[in-house]
C-alpha cells in the first residue's frame, strides 16, 4: 500500500520552493507514494497540482502569532493518515512541525530552501529566528538542504543537527531545453526593435533578488549600448518601486517588466544575456533554468550561486550589490559574441549532465523509506 504523503509549504504561488514542491508531487513513484500538497488556497500552485490530478489540502500555514495552525494541522494529519509530513520553508516549517510532535506514527522531514532570516538587517530579529530554529530542529527526523552552502550555514548557525542533516541538491526538468526556442517570442512581448539586445532576468521582485543594483547597472551601460535592453520577469511587492527607478534613471523606455510568468521556459530563448544579481540565495532554479536554456549568464557570487557556476568556464560571477561590477560584465559580454556563445555551450552542457529533477526526487524518496524504516514503518515497498 502506498505511503501516504503531505507536502506542506505556505503560499501557492510559484517560487522555487513552490516549483520543489511540484517536481515531487510530479515524479515521486505512486506505487510506492500517494502525495498531497498543503499550501493556503487558491493560485497558480493549486492549478498546476489539478493538472498534474494531485490533491491539495487548503491548510493555515500563514505568518502569524495565533497558534491555532498547529491543531488544525495536526488535526488534518491524523484525519487524512499521512505517514510523512515533508515541510518546506520557514512558515511551513514551524506550523508543520509544531503540528506533528508527539506523533509517532509520522515521519518528519524539513526542507530549508535558503537561510533567508541570516541576512535580516536587525541583529535581535536575526538572532530571534536562529533560536526559533533551534528549538524546531530536534522536532524533524531528517532536515533537507538543497545546496551545500545552506548546510554548512545551518550547521555554524546550530540551526540542524550534522547527524539528522543532508545535502539534497536542487534538480529541474530538463525536458523544456532539449530542444531550442523561439527567441522571437520574448520580442514580441517586450516589444523590442530588431537587432536589440536583452538582458533578461527572472526572480520574484524582492530585495534578496538585487534588481535595484541590475537597475543601476544597466543605466551605466545605456547610453554605451544604445542596442541594449533589459527584461524583468516575476512579480513582486518591488514593482512600483523599480519602476519609479527606472523612471528615476532615465531608461524606462528600455526596461520591460513582463510580471510572472508560467512560460518561463518559452521566453528563455529571447534573452542574450541573464543576470541573476541577488544578494543571498539558497540553489536557485532560475539560474539553472537559463544555464540549461544555453544562455551566457552573471551572477552574484553568493551561496548556492557559486555551485552552479565556474567563473569564467560556464559564466561569470560578479561581487553582490555591485552595480559597477555588474555593469562591466554585462557590458563586457555584450561586446563579445563569441565569448557569449561559449559560455552559454558551457552552460548548457553542464546544466544537462548535472540539473536533472530525478536524482533530487530518488534522493528524497530514499530519505521518506529510511526515516519510516527508523520509525519501525512499512515503507510502501
Amino acid at each position: 500500500m502506498p505511503v501516504r504523503v503531505l507536502e506542506l509549504i505556505d503560499l501557492p504561488m510559484l517560487g522555487g520552493g513552490q516549483q520543489h514542491v511540484l517536481a515531487l508531487a510530479r515524479m515521486l513513484d505512486r506505487a510506492r507514494f500517494e502525495v498531497e500538497v498543503g499550501s493556503a488556497p487558491g493560485g497558480p500552485l493549486v492549478e498546476q497540482l489539478r493538472e498534474l490530478g494531485v490533491p491539495h489540502v487548503p491548510c493555515p500555514v500563514v505568518k502569524s502569532v495565533d497558534p491555532s495552525p498547529v491543531m488544525a494541522l495536526r488535526s488534518l494529519v491524523r484525519e487524512r493518515r499521512y505517514s510523512v509530513v515533508h515541510t518546506h520553508g520557514g512558515v511551513a516549517g514551524l506550523w508543520g512541525r509544531l503540528a506533528c510532535a508527539g506523533l509517532s506514527g509520522v515521519g518528519r522531514l524539513h526542507t530549508i530552501h535558503g537561510i533567508h532570516y541570516l541576512n535580516y538587517p536587525k541583529w535581535w530579529k536575526r538572532q530571534g529566528m536562529i533560536w526559533l530554529e533551534m528549538a524546531l530542529a530536534p522536532l524533524a527526523d531528517r532536515i533537507l538542504c538543497v545546496c551545500r552552502s545552506d548546510y554548512d550555514k545551518a550547521l555554524a548557525a546550530g540551526v540542524a543537527p550534522a547527524a539528522r542533516t543532508r545535502v539534497i541538491r536542487n534538480g529541474i526538468d530538463l525536458a523544456p531545453y532539449q530542444t531550442s526556442g523561439d527567441p522571437a517570442l520574448l520580442r514580441r512581448e517586450a516589444a523590442v526593435p530588431q537587432g536589440a539586445l536583452i538582458v533578461g532576468t527572472v526572480g520574484r521582485l524582492h530585495v534578496q533578488k538585487g534588481q535595484s543594483h541590475l537597475l543601476e547597472a544597466f543605466a551605466a551601460l545605456a547610453p554605451r549600448v544604445p542596442e541594449l535592453y533589459l527584461a524583468l520577469v516575476g512579480g513582486g511587492e518591488l514593482r512600483d518601486a523599480l519602476e519609479r527607478q527606472a523612471g528615476a534613471l532615465g531608461i524606462a523606455s528600455r526596461v520591460r517588466f513582463l510580471g510572472a510568468r508560467r512560460d518561463v521556459a518559452a521566453l528563455l530563448p529571447g534573452m542574450d544575456i541573464f543576470a541573476l544579481p541577488s544578494l543571498w540565495e539558497g540553489l536557485p532554479l532560475t539560474l539553472m533554468e537559463a544555464m540549461a536554456a544555453g544562455l551566457p549568464c552573471i551572477a552574484t557570487a553568493v551561496d548556492g550561486n557559486v555551485e552552479l557556476i565556474r567563473h569564467d568556464v560556464d559564466g561569470l560571477l560578479v561581487p553582490p550589490a555591485d552595480a559597477a561590477a555588474l555593469a562591466g560584465a554585462i557590458g563586457a559580454l555584450a561586446a563579445d559574441r563569441a565569448r557569449r556563445h561559449g559560455l552559454a555551450a558551457a552552460a548548457r552542457a553542464r546544466a544537462l549532465a548535472e540539473f536533472a529533477e530525478g536524482p533530487m526526487v530518488d534522493a528524497i524518496a530514499g530519505q521518506y523509506e529510511e526515516v519510516l524504516r527508523e520509525r519501525g514503518m512499512a515503507t510502501g515497498r
